[in-house]
């Protein structure tokens, strides 16, 4: 009988605290992650256009990238284990303070004539690896701030910010340029992250309870590796983690070779068009999960949309159609959105609250680390397997040649095909057991207590 009063007073007391939980108490957090974000992603533009001039190379540009790239790969499992020990709010204020730190030494450089790449790529480096921090700090705070009916809403308030920043940061940056240069681009990038941190600043994120069983480890690297023991323990979790690295690495892919397939036909302008109705639908799906509350919140509607993902990648292959890649690529745009939240939500709903930062944390360094392999790959891939097979006289050009196309580089088409089968048959594999909550965590935590 007190065991049932208990659980009672437990259940009142949490439906309490989701009262004096709101959607309001989240806007200062995405406030402060998006408007760095917008500014990483202003400077990383102008920087490209910057070095590019300079150098003339694009294995320089290329090189700027993977400086962009490794380091927050490589910081980001870390950031998600401070996130998990010290709060969403400091390291949101350590990764904007830590970005500025990292920034100035460039425009100071810039302004006295001496910028040289490998100074820009020692910045962006570093940059790079505070930004870590945002992503994964943003997503821990939000079971903190906000009441479970509102994940889905929260979620995709932050994917709503990644498409703006994709569609706004090129032509904010590209303006810039043109009228000014790389010294004023380099201003307003730290401006915007000097005014995120007052954001912030009056923010008080509750601290979640602990857990007995996972997070009391002595050191950081225990710390990581209790994200990986959770994962082990959650089967269904860990083939989720598995999926997304995969499809990170094949979407890497194809978004690479998105120009040469759509230039091999039509015109730049043409392109930018694409490009742009694809930014169009990121931005609407996330203002759709965020105004209807609705989104996809369970592994199985996850791998089902990434079905729908790999069918409009296999629709842009299909034929030299600038119509076809456009809808593809705008119903693509679409869903990636709730892909994203969905991911985010059942991490926020199934993981303990001092793992939330570790787990976040280790989904953006599984993405970060398979897109520099994707980089390198994509190219060789396409000029000397796929593009050679339907070329005028190629090994397929009678046979496959005849519905896809024929031409110097109609193999992209063809490994656009491909790539969207892939995920096809990866969503496919992610519903082929029954997607339900896991006790096996729970199941282990009653024997340790026991």
């Amino acid at each position: 009988m007190n065991e049932a009063n208990a659980v009672v007073s437990d259940e009142n007391s949490e439906i309490r605290s989701e009262d004096n939980l709101g959607l309001s108490r989240f806007h200062p957090v995405w406030v402060s992650e998006f408007v760095p974000a917008l500014a990483g992603a202003l400077m990383n533009f102008g920087i490209s256009v910057w070095v590019f001039r300079t150098t003339v190379s694009v294995t320089a540009v290329a090189l700027l990238g993977m400086s962009s790239m490794i380091p927050r790969a490589c910081s980001s499992v870390f950031a998600g284990a401070m996130v998990d020990r010290y709060g969403p709010r400091r390291a949101i204020l350590l990764g904007n303070v830590g970005a500025i730190v990292a920034m100035v030494p460039s425009l100071l450089l810039f302004w006295r004539g001496q910028l040289a790449v490998w100074h820009i790529c020692v910045s962006i480096a570093f940059a790079s690896a505070f930004q870590s921090f945002l992503w994964p700090a943003a997503l821990a705070a939000i079971p903190a701030l906000v009441g479970k009916k509102d994940f889905v809403r929260a979620n995709g308030i932050l994917q709503a910010c990644n498409a703006v920043t994709t569609i706004v940061a090129p032509l904010i940056a590209g303006v810039v340029i043109l009228h000014y240069n790389l010294g004023v681009l380099l201003l307003i990038g730290i401006a915007m992250y000097v005014a995120a941190i007052p954001v912030l600043a009056p923010v008080r994120i509750r601290r979640l309870e602990k857990s007995k069983e996972v997070g009391q480890s002595s050191s950081v690297l225990r710390e990581i590796n209790d994200a990986w023991t959770f994962l082990r323990l959650e089967r269904d979790l860990l083939r989720l983690v598995v999926i997304f690295a995969m499809f990170t690495f094949i979407i890497s892919i194809a978004s690479i070779l998105l120009k040469p397939l759509i230039l091999s036909f039509a015109s730049a302008s043409a392109l930018g068009t694409v490009i742009s109705i694809g930014g169009v639908g990121m931005l609407l799906g996330g203002v759709a999960i965020t105004t209807s509350g609705k989104g996809a919140t369970s592994i199985r509607e996850v791998m089902s949309l990434m079905t729908v993902a790999g069918l409009c990648m296999m629709m842009a292959g299909s034929r030299p159609m600038l119509l076809l890649i456009a809808i593809g690529t705008f119903i693509y745009s679409l869903v990636m959105p709730v892909v994203g939240s969905g991911i985010q939500t059942i991490i926020q709903t199934r993981v303990p609250a001092d793992l939330q930062g570790r787990m976040h944390a280790t989904m953006a360094a599984v993405g970060f680390a398979t897109m520099p392999f994707a980089f390198l790959i994509a190219g060789p891939l396409a000029d000397y397997v796929f593009n050679p097979l339907l070329a005028d006289g190629g090994v397929l050009a009678s046979s496959v040649g005849r519905i896809i196309g024929v031409g110097e580089f109609r193999g992209i088409g063809l490994l656009y095909i491909c790539l969207g089968a892939l995920i096809v048959g990866l969503s496919l594999i992610g519903q082929v057991e029954p997607q339900k909550e896991s006790e096996s965590y729970r199941a282990n935590a009653l024997v340790t207590n026991e």
